[in-house]
């Protein structure tokens, strides 16, 4: 390894392994392991007893360690860097400073180069007694299981997309050194190369109390190269000022972690963040099944300054016109609510350096939803979705908090409102509905920001539910939908089958007479057409719910997800039957007279607001197969 000055020695040990890919014509190989019995050099004679290699070798391809060769395809090499490894005073774990050579005859020999980064650092202050790990969090992949390409024709390619299966360790921008610290030693993390916009170190005791230090610097890592943090004084006493602790789970099981962040908040502003975050979770946990689930929850709020209040602002392209430097990136249109997005990574990253769950190793940030609450007025909202659970949802500070209205189906021109005329398969008219229509079958949702912030974190975030609005008369046919099969499945309260035994809820239509016999509301259950922002082929459980019309309310298949979903982030094994015993059915909309936000409306002069765009679903990338 070297730095910008020096180099490091690395010297073979007598008893090290390395392996042999013979690389055939096809793209297939065969393997050997070799050792030696040198010691404490820097070239050393490997041997083994069964090598017979075949004349139509191509390439020899070397691995060192061989125990931690991920396997080899085709000019590529898998490899793993695990995120967890073990403090060593002025070194690295044995077997972490992996290296490859290729050469095209053995005569020849072969040369290793290093395949990693290493981070070196020193501590001082006196907490540094009673450290029990060190993590660096950055915002580019750090370890986990790759591909590196390129092996043959130059320097290689780190495909963080890519792994050999059965994977080992997926991957990460958290790499955590653990064991014990003193002052007079240097320290070394092994990383995989990469640029991180900003970057964190935690320093945590046995009792998990921790102390972060931020930069807001690019950190360039660079393979065989290491960057040197120099000496970090950590002080004398641990906690974290930026993370405010809203609720606290009192089950006793897993808790279920929700974070909150600001974007566009300036550094005097904290507590109107505060504020709002209080006032948008209370909201969502008035709003059943999260108010029945309350206290599994912990609630983060975590700050974060910005140096410009509101966010960007981008043309009908996405392309940013008008720049403010915010904390996260947020941005969309001036007078749209399209192309909204921010910085994910910056996102993640500062919430994997700041959520004690996820420092303390306890949940992983697959596992803790983002809420972030933008200081902006405009209108706005929605969830980004990765196929294994991980996700941030933005929502602005809508009309400073201004009345909004929503309602059942879609407008064109001046139709207020048209709806599929049937749910049967195939059946492709649809009806017009007026407004009076409209509010005497379901009311109108007059509400404010907090209703985005329940539908799009609520529904798409964490409970993971797909919309059941739709936008025009356009269809396609019936079918499997995509997100069903996720790591993580997505969008299970809407079906692409009309087929009793192939709709998700089959269960509950099963259970719908027992269930009306306790509440006449379940007799809203059934199948309805149009959903998932199509009029025809798709199908819903209920009429009306949060994920058409931003009302506080669930449907009965949609608090089932929910719950579901939140006992299982526990740890508990969810029964349906257990749950339908503590539901409560009423929609505030319709079942009940009067509520201090929502109420059934008559006509008024509050803009009515269409629905946001549907979630942005990334699926995570597959493995690929080895040859």
């Amino acid at each position: 390894m070297n730095s910008d000055v020096t180099y490091a020695s690395v010297l073979w040990s007598s008893g090290d392994k390395i392996r042999v890919y013979g690389a055939l014509s096809g793209g297939s190989a065969y393997s050997q392991d070799f050792s030696t019995t040198d010691d404490g050099v820097a070239e050393a004679d490997f041997k083994s007893s069964s090598w017979n290699p075949s004349s139509s070798v191509i390439r020899y391809y070397g691995f060192y360690p061989s125990d931690r060769s991920r396997g080899y395809v085709d000019d590529a090499f898998g490899v793993c860097i695990p995120s967890v490894q073990k403090a060593v005073a002025n070194g690295v774990e044995e077997g972490m400073n992996m290296a490859y050579a290729v050469t095209s005859s053995m005569a020849a020999g072969m040369t290793f180069k290093n395949l990693p980064a290493l981070v070196k650092f020193r501590l001082s202050g006196a907490a540094v007694s009673q450290l029990k790990s060190v993590q660096l969090v950055g915002t580019s992949v750090l370890a986990g299981d790759i591909i590196v390409s390129n092996l043959a024709s130059g320097e290689p390619v780190y495909d963080v997309g890519s792994y050999i299966p059965p994977r080992q360790e997926a991957t990460g921008s958290v790499v955590e050194l653990k064991g014990s610290f003193t002052t007079e030693d240097y320290y070394y993390m092994v990383v995989f190369p990469g640029t991180s916009n900003g970057f964190s170190m935690i320093f945590q005791n046995a009792s998990g109390e921790y102390i972060i230090k931020e930069s807001s610097k690019t950190l360039t890592l660079t393979r065989s190269h290491i960057v040197d943090f120099g000496t970090i004084d950590i002080g004398s006493s641990f906690g974290d000022p930026a993370v405010t602790k809203y609720m606290t789970s009192t089950t006793g099981y897993k808790p279920v972690d929700i974070v909150v962040i600001p974007d566009g908040f300036t550094a005097s502003q904290r507590s109107d963040f505060e504020t709002l975050a209080a006032s948008g979770i209370d909201f969502l946990f008035g709003t059943e099944p999260y108010k029945t689930f309350k206290n599994y929850f912990n609630v983060y709020f975590i700050w974060k300054a910005s140096e410009e209040e509101g966010a960007s602002i981008c043309n009908d392209s996405g392309v940013i016109t008008t720049k403010h430097n915010t904390a996260f990136g947020s941005y969309w249109e001036a007078s749209d609510y399209k192309h909204m997005n921010a910085d994910e990574d910056a996102v993640f990253g500062f919430v994997a350096s700041h959520c004690p769950e996820i420092i303390r190793g306890e949940l992983n940030i697959t596992q803790v939803p983002v809420l972030m609450i933008i200081n902006d007025s405009r209108y706005g909202g929605i969830a980004h979705i990765t196929s294994n659970g991980q996700t941030y949802c933005q929502v602005p500070y809508i009309d400073k908090g201004g009345t909004q209205q929503w309602h059942y189906g879609y407008s064109s021109g001046s139709v207020f409102a048209f709806a599929p005329a049937s749910n049967d398969l195939g059946n492709t008219e649809y009806v017009t509905l007026t407004y009076e229509d409209v509010q005497s079958r379901f009311g109108i949702v007059t509400g404010d920001w907090r209703n985005v912030l329940v539908h799009e974190f609520g529904g798409h975030s964490f409970g993971r539910l797909a919309d059941e609005y739709w936008y025009d008369s356009s269809y396609g046919s019936q079918g499997n939908i995509a997100g069903h099969f996720y790591d993580v499945p997505y969008g299970l309260n809407v079906s692409g089958w009309y087929d009793d035994t192939k709709i998700p809820w089959k269960e509950l239509l099963n259970k719908r007479s027992t269930l009306m016999s306790s509440n006449s509301l379940y007799g809203r259950i059934g199948k309805f057409q149009g959903a998932d922002v199509s009029l025809f082929y798709r199908w819903r459980s209920e009429e009306i719910s949060c994920m058409i019309d931003n009302r506080p309310y669930f449907s009965t298949w949609q608090r089932v997800l929910i719950a579901r979903r939140i006992t299982e982030l526990a740890g508990r094994t969810f029964s349906l039957d257990n749950y339908l015993a503590v539901d409560d059915p009423i929609d505030p909309v319709r079942d009940v007279i009067s509520s201090p936000v929502i109420t059934p409306s008559t006509k008024a002069s509050v803009p009515i607001r269409p629905m946001l765009p549907p979630p942005v679903l990334m699926e995570m990338p597959t493995p690929k197969p080895v040859n």
